[in-house]
């Protein structure tokens, strides 16, 4: 809605569209990938506490549109459970922002 001629509903609209076609894509990676993204194995992998169904789509989804791999999503995904669990700089609730903030820095770690 900031962008010049773009109002609220048309920024809505877009998003909306955005998100439709974000999942459409990340469902035929994720089966790809071969159900790399399942819960129950992020989980048990990392032994933290269960990020929600939404939470977790809404961090791959964003992943996802900044231009990440679904192989690389999911490995960040662990490497921040297991910073969390470890009492480390990785969220332990179901804060989807905090989430995509930790995924984010451990993804650049190699670029810094």
């Amino acid at each position: 809605a900031r962008t010049p001629g773009v109002g609220k509903r048309t920024a809505e609209r877009l998003a909306v569209e955005l998100r439709e076609r974000l999942q459409q894509r990340f469902s035929a990676w994720s089966a790809a990938v071969g159900g790399v993204d399942e819960p129950e194995a992020l989980d048990a992998a990392a032994g933290s506490p269960a990020l929600s169904v939404s939470a977790r789509d809404d961090v791959q989804l964003t992943l996802t549109a900044l231009g990440y791999e679904p192989l690389e999503i999911q490995r960040a995904l662990r490497a921040v459970a297991v910073l969390g669990q470890q009492g480390g700089a990785g969220p332990m609730d179901d804060d989807a922002e905090a989430w995509i903030r930790e995924a984010l820095r451990w993804l650049s770690r190699d670029a810094a």
